[in-house]
């Protein structure tokens, strides 16, 4: 995360650089981190994007995207937060709740 980290608090350039990561490394533990630093760099158009598809990740990706999500320009956040909470799990569902909080 740290490394990725660096990326995310550039100018663009960096932050462009960890999307195009993201479809590089395959792997859960990389792609988990890529989204929390995506986040971190508060690439709304990223997660804007990839909100319908949040199903189609694995459960570690799933859980980074929800928390990280909370960039999300206004009120959009909460308002897709409300939208899927009644299909999460339990530990989906405490993340949701602690990125609400930080919004």
């Amino acid at each position: 995360m740290w490394l990725f980290k660096t990326f995310s608090s550039g100018d663009g350039s960096e932050i462009d650089n960890l999307a195009t990561y993201y479809n590089e490394f395959v792997d859960d533990f990389s792609r988990r981190k890529i989204i929390l630093a995506l986040g971190e760099g508060n690439r709304q158009s990223w997660f804007k994007t990839r909100k319908r598809n949040l199903n189609r990740l694995s459960n570690w990706e799933r859980r980074a995207f929800l928390a990280s999500a909370k960039c999300l320009p206004g009120d959009e956040a909460s308002h897709w937060y409300r939208s899927i909470l009644p299909r999460l799990d339990v530990l989906e569902v405490a993340v949701v709740k602690w990125a609400g909080k930080k919004t």
